[in-house]
């Protein structure tokens, strides 16, 4: 059944060693801004984890892990000079 059960078009979140994919990015996003806090930074990130038939799980926990990412850059006070764009093909 599509949608249901293990394989690439599952409601199940793609993990790796049972950590969410998008947590991995997030630390490697924080960890560069707290290396390069006194320089002048781009950075992007591009999240296409939710590309599932039905990716209501999955873009609930992306969600989360954007609002993680955001919150914890703002207590290091990394956003204090920092413009966030984000965008989506899927709303």
């Amino acid at each position: 059944d599509i949608g249901t059960g293990p394989g690439p078009y599952t409601m199940h979140l793609n993990c790796l060693f049972k950590r969410n994919l998008l947590s991995y990015n997030n630390e490697y996003v924080v960890s560069f801004f707290d290396k390069y806090k006194d320089y002048k930074k781009y950075f992007s990130l591009n999240v296409i984890d939710a590309h599932e038939i039905s990716g209501e799980l999955n873009n609930l926990q992306i969600d989360k892990e954007i609002a993680d990412l955001l919150n914890n850059l703002e207590n290091k006070g990394h956003l204090d000079n920092t413009i966030i764009r984000i965008w989506s093909d899927h709303g």
